[in-house]
């Protein structure tokens, strides 16, 4: 069974259903590719924070960025 995107918008609840879909995919032999969606000024912003070590990157950030529109 395959599963659509799901934008986290943040919360325990979300947490949750995370967790759920990669032990799906781990059962079915998928990857999860976490995306986050922000501005241009946001994903800027957030990578000279971790580059200036401000922000430190964990597992479960995501890999791939998008501009919000």
């Amino acid at each position: 069974m395959r599963h659509g995107v799901l934008l986290q918008a943040g919360g325990s609840g979300g947490k949750v259903i995370m967790k759920y879909l990669e032990e799906c995919a781990m059962k079915n032999d998928e990857r999860v590719l976490r995306i986050g969606i922000a501005s241009r000024e946001e994903i800027q912003a957030r990578t000279l924070a971790v580059v200036r070590g401000e922000i430190k990157v964990t597992a479960d950030d995501p890999k791939v960025w998008f501009n919000s529109v």
